[in-house]
């Protein structure tokens, strides 16, 4: 057997475009193209069991408050992380209530309005550390909700804008499988919303931005490349 044939590699990266950045010349020839295995987002069913795995059978949360946590941020990030920080902080407002009580949905609501407040903000939508594809795909949001006037466009209006400015900037273009990852690390960071379409058609999915245009362009406002991107 050749040993050179029989060897494989592996990486763990938190963007999908990992390769494309740092190995480019993998893309030269089919059979030496990585193959790519994603990682999705825990869903709501998920988290639900994990939570109630971890508290055993120690009452401290109402069923509906665990449902509602674990659905609204299973329709964000899905990070688990999330759903225990989330737990954490409202058990402490529960804790410091005049009249102990269980944690319930007051409680889950409080937090997730208040973390929302500090994260709809320029001070806090961190982008430099973003791989470039992931921005570039952002400044192709902002490019489509200006053009349609809406916070949204759908999946092949936001790949044609990309590809569009992936040429002009002279980078290499991105799509199928990878550009569907670039969407998935941008919702998982909770910059946009997939909303699937009502006729199956994955194409037609609309793609929200979740954070204010204004903001977004503050936060991108310093990095050389985005700023020839927005205002040409």
């Amino acid at each position: 057997m050749d040993l050179v044939k029989a060897k494989t590699m592996q990486r763990i990266a938190n963007s999908l475009d990992f390769t494309d950045r740092l190995l480019p010349r993998l893309q030269l020839k089919p059979e030496h193209k990585p193959y790519l295995l994603r990682f999705l987002p825990y869903n709501r069913d998920q988290m639900l069991s994990i939570v109630n795995d971890r508290l055993g059978s120690i009452e401290l949360f109402d069923r509906n408050a665990l449902m509602l946590c674990a659905s609204k941020i299973a329709s964000t990030t899905g990070d688990l992380r999330t759903v225990f920080e989330v737990c954490r902080q409202s058990m402490e407002l529960a804790t410091n209530s005049p009249t102990k009580v269980n944690v319930g949905v007051t409680q889950i609501m409080e937090v997730f309005t208040n973390t929302t407040q500090n994260i709809n903000s320029s001070d806090h939508v961190q982008t430099k550390s973003l791989p470039t594809f992931e921005k570039l795909l952002l400044c192709s949001l902002i490019i489509c909700m200006r053009t349609n006037k809406k916070r949204v466009c759908t999946r092949a209006k936001l790949l044609m804008v990309f590809h569009d400015l992936c040429v002009k900037h002279k980078l290499p273009s991105t799509d199928g499988i990878e550009f569907e990852g670039l969407i998935d690390a941008l919702e998982s960071k909770s910059f946009v919303k997939i909303i699937p379409s009502k006729n199956k058609i994955k194409q037609d999915d609309q793609i929200h931005g979740k954070v204010e245009e204004n903001i977004l362009i503050d936060a991108l406002q310093d990095q050389t490349l985005l700023g020839m991107v927005l205002h040409n």
